[in-house]
């Protein structure tokens, strides 16, 4: 049995709040949040989490939106909606809500629960956009945008560029470089911006001294990935071959 499992959700609960800088939620908006409905009807309660999902996921997409905007000045359109789709998408809300150990915290009815409703990643990922949607109800919308940004929006992106194959647009653009130029490619950071808990890196790639992309990210090695792979996606738009053989 788990050390979570072993405590009363009392004590989880309390933990949740002083980790996550929630102290001033009262416990009963939190229980809102994370009250599925199997355990409402159960329970003959007058509401579930469902319309603070609602609410939350709304928020979620906003602050999401003006953090990439803001962290990206360089990003196309196309690039910042993608990567947002993917930054809220309920997979990821999931696994971050999993990470946070909202599971052990949820209101499930018994049916729910025996299925494995703690783990399901839908459910945890719901849960995790109706406690955004309390909190910005309850204690505003500075509150609800440190949330979303510190705990839900940076961790994910972190994830992403770690999920990425690392090294692999890196190896691909070194390969022609040396193939085409008989060079590597160089990458030089250019700024870096937000706080230490936000931070954002720009880095500027460059083959035989020709500046072909730029890339942004968390890290000084994500944003060297994403340089690579937006020069790899422009020595292919001029057509010209990447790989060997080509």
């Amino acid at each position: 049995m788990s050390e979570s499992a072993q405590q009363p959700r009392e004590a989880l609960i309390e933990a949740f709040r002083e980790n996550y800088g929630l102290v001033d939620l009262p416990p009963a908006d939190l229980d809102l949040a994370l009250t599925h409905r199997s355990h409402a009807f159960e329970a003959n309660l007058p509401a579930d989490n469902e319309r603070l999902e609602f609410l939350g996921d709304a928020v979620l997409a906003a602050v999401c939106s003006e953090h990439l905007y803001r962290q990206m000045p360089a990003a196309a359109e196309g690039d910042l909606s993608k990567l947002r789709s993917r930054v809220v998408s309920r997979a990821l809300l999931g696994r971050r809500a999993e990470e946070m150990g909202i599971g052990p915290l949820m209101l499930l009815g018994r049916g729910e629960r025996q299925t494995g409703g703690a783990r399901r990643r839908s459910v945890l990922g719901s849960a995790l956009e109706a406690l955004i949607g309390a909190i910005h109800l309850r204690l505003g919308p500075a509150a609800s945008d440190r949330f979303a940004r510190q705990c839900v929006i940076a961790p994910i992106l972190e994830k992403i560029q770690g999920d990425e194959a690392p090294g692999d647009s890196k190896s691909a653009l070194q390969e022609w470089s040396q193939r085409v130029h008989g060079c590597v490619p160089e990458y030089r950071r250019i700024s870096d911006s937000g706080p230490d808990h936000a931070k954002a890196f720009a880095v500027e790639v460059s083959v035989a001294g020709r500046t072909l992309a730029r890339g942004e990210g968390p890290r000084i090695k994500s944003a060297e990935n994403q340089a690579a792979r937006r020069a790899l996606e422009a020595i292919e738009k001029d057509g010209l071959q990447i790989t060997k053989g080509g």
